[in-house]
């Protein structure tokens, strides 16, 4: 009895948060996500399109009726590749941080929200391209423009070159330091409160993911629209999300602009609910997960 309660108060090795975090990163909500994205995809040129602007109930018929249910799982192939080696990366990156900031004097809110803020920002930049790849095979047609990840990637690597793979980098860095950072500085403040209350099957992990994901998430979602609609710029660009995506300067601040010129504020958070229904749930499985992996990697001493 003793032994185990040693063993679960043994902190993991880094490559037990990397396992762990990994295995998190592949659920996700492939359906939410792809809704999500073809919103923030949407402007005011889908004027042929009523579904496509009315909302998230007439945008998941109108994706039904145009491909059917197969089209809620448009590249997922790409978006598993992407979670799997974005949460790896984070959680690796995460534990190294935290065990780098013990021996300093900050705050334990500031050594959760900077080792949270580095890790996405770390992962995001090693994962980006099966971003790119992500969004834009949400937002094909009937008439595919990419038919694999392999195909998706020497297409956008001949056409647009190396910087092509990390357009809206800028974007994604300025919005996922604070989101990862908070959504950190969140759950840990917030996992030990749910904890207390005992709730079955380590219900406290998801329910603190859901809260800290969910604000995160809403604070910075302006900048994740802007991020998906420089996704989708470059040659291919007429040929995505129905050809109603306007060229914009690879600029995320020209882009902002343009945005609010053409749409209004409004137009900055196009897809918020259904961003905010996504984020939350796939932030809980996130964190729970993890969590479940790593207690069993400890107890088990699995690469210990």
């Amino acid at each position: 009895m003793a032994d185990k309660q040693d063993k679960s108060q043994t902190k993991p090795t880094s490559l037990q948060a990397t396992i762990a975090g990994g295995f998190a990163g592949l659920l996700c909500i492939a359906p939410l996500d792809v809704v999500k994205i073809n919103m923030q995809l949407q402007t005011n040129r889908l004027e042929g399109l009523k579904w496509a602007k009315r909302g998230i109930v007439h945008q998941t018929k109108g994706i039904y009726k145009e491909f059917g249910a197969r089209g809620f799982w448009r590249g997922n192939a790409s978006a598993q590749w992407l979670y799997l080696f974005y949460g790896g990366s984070q959680f690796f990156a995460y534990d190294q941080i935290k065990r780098a900031l013990a021996k300093t004097d900050l705050s334990s809110e500031s050594k959760h929200f900077i080792s949270g803020a580095v890790a996405g920002t770390f992962a995001t930049v090693t994962t980006y391209p099966f971003d790119i790849l992500r969004t834009r095979f949400a937002a094909q047609s009937k008439d595919r423009v990419y038919t694999s990840v392999l195909d998706g990637f020497q297409k956008m690597a001949k056409a647009e070159g190396f910087r092509g793979l990390y357009t809206g980098l800028a974007p994604s860095i300025v919005s996922i330091l604070p989101q990862a950072g908070l959504m950190f500085v969140g759950y840990e403040a917030l996992a030990p409160v749910f904890k207390e209350l005992n709730l079955p099957f380590g219900a406290g992990d998801f329910l603190a993911g859901a809260v800290a994901s969910g604000a995160a998430k809403t604070a910075v979602f302006p900048l994740d629209l802007i991020r998906k609609r420089l996704q989708v710029q470059g040659p291919a660009r007429s040929k995505l999300a129905y050809g109603a995506i306007p060229e914009y300067k690879r600029n995320m601040f020209a882009a902002g602009r343009a945005i609010l010129q053409n749409e209004g504020p409004r137009g900055l958070y196009r897809g918020l609910v259904i961003g905010v229904l996504k984020a939350a749930p796939t932030a809980s499985l996130y964190f729970w997960f993890n969590a479940r992996a790593l207690e069993i990697l400890v107890q088990n001493e699995i690469f210990a």
